[in-house]
């Protein structure tokens, strides 16, 4: 059986861009816990046009 978890990642306001660097150190951290990215989508609320979050689904075995 899998069980799954979302995480809300913010995106910088102005840009509307991800900091590549500190997502990689997030995922890493859950990757560590056996958590797999599933899927990654932008948020429907927006900022001038922007997203303001990125949504990612981890899932993993469950113990």
């Amino acid at each position: 059986m899998k069980e799954y978890r979302f995480v809300k990642l913010k995106c910088r306001f102005f840009t509307g861009t991800y900091d590549t660097g500190a997502l990689g150190k997030e995922l890493n951290r859950y990757a560590e816990e056996g958590w797999q990215v599933h899927s990654m989508t932008p948020d429907n609320a927006s900022a001038f046009g922007k997203s303001k979050y990125l949504i990612v689904l981890l899932e993993r075995e469950k113990a």
